[in-house]
Order: C-alpha cells, then sequence, then structure tokens
C-alpha cells in the first residue's frame, strides 16, 4: 500500500493483474472451504472468489435505489457514503466507517476506486443488458480493465453509483484498489471461455485510449 501497512485500510496500489491473481490465490486455499468455518468467512461449495463485472458491481452499490450516491443526491450525501476528496485528509479511511448501503456493503463509493473484470467497452449497457452471459470484451485490440466507485481523491461526481472508468491493467496508484465477490463457478467458467475465445481473435484495429 501506498499509505500503510494497517489491515483496516483497504488494499491500494493494486493493479488489475495483482486483482485476479489475488482472486486465484483465494481460490486456491484449502482453508477458505472448510464447512466448519462461520459463513461469513468461508467460499460456499460451488462458488468463486472473483471481481464483479461493472453491471454485478453497480447493482451492488446501487442497492435498489436509482440516486447519485446510495444515500441520495448531492454532496451530502455523498458525505454520509464515502471518502472523496473534499472529506479524505489525504488518505485512505478504514473500511467500515462510512455508512453502508440496503445490501449492507460500505464504501462503494470512495476510498480506493475498484477494478471490475470487465474490459472496456463504452456501448457495454446496450449491448449487454443483462450484464452476466456475454462475453467480457477482452480483446488484443481493447486492452483497457473498468473501474468503478471512485476514490479519496476523486471529486464528488467521480464516486457516483454510474460513473464508469478505465485504465490498462498494469495500471496502479494509491487510489485503485478492488472488491471481491463471490459468484458461481460454472457461470465464471463459461464466461471466462467465451472471452478467451474472442481474446484469440484478430483484433479488428489497433488499440486506441478511448479518452
Amino acid at each position: 500500500n501506498h499509505f500503510s501497512v494497517d489491515p483496516l485500510l483497504p488494499a491500494e496500489s493494486m493493479d488489475w493483474e495483482a486483482a485476479r491473481a489475488f482472486c486465484d490465490w483465494v481460490n486456491g486455499l484449502k482453508s477458505v472451504r472448510d464447512p466448519d468455518l462461520p459463513e461469513r468467512e468461508r467460499i460456499p461449495d460451488g462458488y468463486v472468489a472473483d471481481l464483479p463485472t461493472e453491471a454485478e458491481w453497480e447493482y451492488a452499490c446501487r442497492a435498489g435505489t436509482d440516486t447519485e450516491y446510495h444515500e441520495g443526491d448531492g454532496e451530502g450525501a455523498l458525505e454520509a457514503a464515502g471518502w472523496f476528496n473534499k472529506n479524505n485528509d489525504g488518505k485512505t479511511h478504514p473500511v467500515g466507517e462510512k455508512k453502508a448501503n440496503l445490501f449492507g456493503l460500505h464504501d462503494m463509493h470512495g476510498n480506493v476506486d475498484e477494478w471490475c473484470l470487465d474490459g472496456w467497452d463504452a456501448d457495454a449497457y446496450k449491448t449487454r443488458v443483462d450484464g452476466v452471459t456475454d462475453p467480457l470484451v477482452w480483446s488484443e485490440g481493447n486492452p483497457y480493465r473498468v473501474g468503478r466507485g471512485g476514490s479519496w481523491c476523486s471529486w464528488a461526481g467521480g464516486c457516483r453509483s454510474a460513473l464508469r472508468d478505465w485504465w490498462t491493467p498494469d495500471y496502479r496508484y494509491g487510489f485503485q484498489g478492488f472488491r471481491l465477490g463471490l459468484f458461481p463457478g460454472p457461470l465464471r467458467v463459461k464466461q471466462l471461455a467465451e472471452t478467451e475465445e474472442r481474446v484469440a481473435e484478430p483484433a479488428s484495429s489497433e488499440a486506441k485510449d478511448p479518452r
């Protein structure tokens, strides 16, 4: 971490490749599948830990809301939900200090920007309306990966539930982190297999930074 090794702070300075490697490491641990562990501490049979797709991330962030932040609209709502450039003191903060959303999830807005599984697709919400079953749009011609949620150094608008961003998979900085989710294993295997097939296809055009 750029700021501290305090275990209560979110992991940051994490690139997409490191985040996926962490998922693989967790899934390979026998200890996390011990049936004697409390439910909140283990991975159930048939599930895998992974990064969420951005549609899964947004669903989890909104928790049934349609406002800018899960606590409402405007900076006052964000103040209650997350750390951003108006209240951050120039650093990340221990997780769970801000108000959770209706799903019980903390820090979906701000603190650290969170990698998603997807490759960047400007038209994702038009072409992949279910957010789950289609390939994840990785390819040699599209090296960018999605980040969501904003961070401690983001302006308020950059922390909105709907705000989408992207970086190359090797990008790492003190505002970049990730969040694990649990997903049905067969579905993730299918998604990744379809994506690998697309990656193997020749790129239709030279990669360009979408910014």
